[in-house]
This record gives C-alpha cells, sequence and structure tokens, in this order.
C-alpha cells in the first residue's frame, strides 16, 4: 500500500530518526521512491534521512546492536574497523551522488574523522569500482541543506543566513587502512559551502566554494 501511494507522489522527504529503521526498507517502497526521481519528482531527507540518500550509507545497524548511540571521530580513525561501523550498499543510485558517502549534524558533532574513515572503508572493502578509485564524502551542517537539480549542480541553502556549511570532501586510495589500526589518510581535498551564491558540480565534483587539502 505505501508503495503505490509513493507511486503517486511528486516529492519524498525523510525525517531525522535511525537509519537503520530506513534501510530495513530495501525493496518495493524505496524502489518506488526511486521511479519518484526517476520521473521527474524531488527526493530529500534530514539528519538520517539523508544518511541514505548515497551511493554508500553508513546504517548505524551494527552501532544499534551494541547499543552505542553513534559512532564517533575518535573511534572511527582510531580503528575504521571497529565492530560498530556497518554500511548498506545498492540502496538508492540517484545519477548525482554516485560514489559518495553523506553525513549531518557534520561540524556540531565533529565528523570530519568518521567522514573520512568511512570514505576509506568503502575503498579498502572494494565497494568503490572507479580506477582510480575515489569516493566523495558529503558532510552538512545544522540548518543547511545542499539542493542538485536536473544538471547536477548543487547549491547551499540555509535555514539561518551565515550560519554553517556543507563540505564536500574528496578522497581516493587510503595510505593506510587495516583492522584494528589507525587511519592514515592524506590529501583530502575539501570544498566548502558556506554562501548560497556558491556551487559544486556533481558531475566533475568540484565547486566554486574555498578549497583546501587536509
Amino acid at each position: 500500500i505505501a508503495a503505490a501511494m509513493v507511486d503517486q507522489a511528486e516529492a519524498v522527504f525523510f525525517a531525522g530518526g535511525n537509519q537503520e529503521d530506513y534501510v530495513r526498507w530495501k525493496g518495493e517502497l524505496i524502489d518506488a521512491v526511486a521511479r519518484v526521481y526517476e520521473r521527474g519528482g524531488v527526493v530529500g531527507g534530514t539528519s538520517a534521512g539523508l544518511a541514505i540518500l548515497g551511493e554508500f550509507v553508513y546504517d548505524s545497524i551494527a552501532a544499534n546492536a551494541a547499543d552505542e548511540a553513534s559512532v564517533e571521530s575518535s573511534d572511527a580513525t582510531y580503528d575504521p574497523y571497529e565492530p560498530e561501523i556497518s554500511f548498506t550498499s545498492d540502496f538508492f543510485h540517484f545519477p548525482p551522488l554516485a560514489g559518495t558517502i553523506t553525513d549531518t549534524h557534520f561540524a556540531n558533532r565533529d565528523r570530519f574523522g568518521r567522514r573520512a574513515a568511512f570514505m576509506a572503508r568503502q575503498i579498502g572493502d572494494a565497494r568503490v569500482t572507479s580506477d582510480p578509485p575515489r569516493i566523495l564524502g558529503i558532510g552538512v551542517d545544522e540548518m543547511n541543506a545542499v539542493v542538485i537539480d536536473r544538471e547536477g549542480i548543487g547549491r547551499l541553502l540555509q535555514q539561518e543566513p551565515g550560519t554553517g556549511a556543507a563540505f564536500l570532501i574528496l578522497g581516493g586510495q587510503p595510505d593506510e587502512i587495516s583492522d584494528q589500526e589507525a587511519l592514515y589518510y592524506r590529501d583530502l581535498l575539501v570544498t566548502r559551502l558556506d554562501d548560497p551564491s556558491q556551487l559544486f558540480d556533481f558531475n566533475r565534483w568540484c565547486g566554486t566554494g574555498p578549497t583546501y587539502e587536509v
């Protein structure tokens, strides 16, 4: 019934909560959401609802099973293969978000480290198939959004002007990633969008905001 209702929709927005609840919908209902986008509709989400939109998804299933509220940057970079980290692939296939993994509450919860670790895991686990391997991590602050048009051009929207940003992080092969070892990941190229006039091209993975290496 829910899939039939979605098949009549022009837009779908996923609320916050727990992405484990969403990834369990994989199948008929999620296929119906994908069809909304394919026929020209809008698909978006906030918090957990954003975390499920990339090609690769941190699904929080293992963290929930271990009664962990979240994976912190300090834990993920100390050991990117800690048991509380788990992923889902082949959930959505939105063309502008191919090769991406998303995260929210970015600066407020200090998630740059875990974003880098999650990016590195997709390459280390051979989920990224590009040659050479490349992945784009997308981190969005609270009260901010990135909207992407039909041409694959993204722009920043802000609930309060001048507050927060979005971070587009391009990474290649990690220098060192292995079980029970600290992550070593150089030359991450960051594009920061902190003004609605700035753009990011998801076709070419470059933008007009300030760009720097980490």
